[in-house]
């Protein structure tokens, strides 16, 4: 064998260290990155576990989502008519006599007053039917003493209608009522219902709201 031939099958000392501490390099990389992995998958575990433990104490505080119809009574809305002619004279209220729903039990049937179970922002439609031939009529939507909106119909049979969205505390009532000073008559029949009032809470009321007040008032 030749010189060469032996120098090219022999290992140079040198080299075997350089491929030994290479191997070493790589190894303690690799080592490395285990470890920064561990440390990142440790990290995400406990950033889940802590989201998912807010998330657990927000619904144990907050509970579940409530409709914004829904007030602490529930679903507050009702819908009644008059299936009778009703002569009205000098602010006397409407009582509906005919109750097609009243969830929330706001309507009386004795009053004909609404009466807001709950705070918050409600919608309430009023329609009347005048049966009179010489006579104007003229209705109020009112809340506590003070009127919102008015109907009015001055022709025989006309009807008329109006619609308001307030904002009302627990306790304060709304009812409908003749205007002071008028005198009419509200045409009705058990298969004719012309006359309604309706009304049902949609949301609380903004913090922006000017009419609101302090709702602890």
């Amino acid at each position: 064998m030749s010189f060469e031939n032996r120098h090219k099958n022999q290992s140079h000392p040198l080299q075997s260290f350089i491929n030994i501490a290479t191997a070493s390099t790589h190894s303690t990389k690799l080592c490395a990155i285990r470890e920064n992995l561990k440390v990142q998958r440790m990290a995400y575990l406990e950033c889940l576990l802590f989201v998912v433990g807010l998330t657990i104490c927000s619904g144990r505080v907050t509970g579940p989502p409530q409709n914004d119809r829904s007030g602490k009574h529930g679903t507050i809305a009702f819908s009644v008519g008059l299936t009778s002619t009703l002569h009205m004279s000098y602010s006397e209220t409407i009582i509906y006599d005919k109750v097609f729903s009243n969830f929330g039990d706001g309507y009386s049937v004795d009053t004909g007053e609404f009466t807001a179970p709950d705070t918050g922002v409600y919608v309430f439609h009023a329609h009347a039917y005048n049966s009179n031939q010489d006579r104007a009529m003229w209705i109020e939507l009112i809340k506590n003493i003070d009127s919102l909106v008015s109907v009015s119909g001055y022709n025989s049979h006309s009807t008329a209608g109006n619609t308001v969205i307030v904002s009302l505390h627990q306790g304060e009532t709304v009812a409908v009522r003749a205007r002071p000073g008028q005198e009419f008559t509200l045409f009705g029949k058990s298969d004719q219902v012309y006359t309604t009032f309706s009304g049902y809470r949609i949301g609380e009321i903004p913090y922006s709201d000017p009419a609101a007040g302090l709702l602890g008032r």
